[in-house]
């Protein structure tokens, strides 16, 4: 059952407090009360701003709640896809890490394939080691991917065709 409007904004009003584990709590509450329910785009609006909280543990909840309650609430396409690719360069790694599996979840919503699979191989050189490998994973999963498998790999083998030159295949030519 869905929670009541007044349960709701008591839940929103301590995204707020000037306590970092009762804004994570905060976060993680709502996540679980409106999961599966229609949310208001004021609520959805809170949650986002939490993606740019001053403590990393609170941008990491809301990171893994904000993904699962847009779906909810008919935000467009659009904006979905911005909020990923703004999370994919986020500040925080945590947060750009999350945002691969998202990208990955939500392939099918960008124009094409190609565009998907951009997002998760610019990713390959973050400075982080953890986003690097949660891009060649999001890389991996995009290829072997249904509907998109065969651009995908397309797209890949052009790329790294792209990098080859004689030289790198053979050594310098004789002279």
């Amino acid at each position: 059952p869905r929670p009541s409007d007044s349960v709701v904004a008591l839940v929103c009003e301590a995204l707020e407090d000037e306590d970092w584990p009762i804004r994570r709590g905060a976060v993680a509450l709502l996540g679980q009360l409106l999961d599966g329910t229609e949310v208001s785009q004021g609520v959805v609006a809170a949650l986002v701003a939490r993606l740019e909280d001053s403590n990393c543990w609170v941008r990491q909840a809301a990171a893994q709640v904000v993904p699962t309650l847009v779906q909810g609430t008919g935000v467009a396409e659009e904006e979905e896809r911005l909020g990923v690719e703004r999370r994919l360069e986020h500040q925080d790694p945590n947060i750009r890490r999350m945002a691969l599996d998202e990208l990955v979840r939500l392939a099918d919503r960008w124009p094409t394939p190609e565009d998907t699979l951009n997002l998760a191989l610019g990713r390959l050189e973050d400075a982080n080691l953890y986003v690097r490998k949660a891009a060649l994973e999001a890389t991996e999963s995009l290829v072997l991917k249904p509907n998109q498998g065969s651009t995908a790999t397309h797209h890949v083998l052009n790329l790294i065709a792209g990098q080859l030159t004689d030289d790198s295949l053979c050594g310098p030519a004789p002279e």
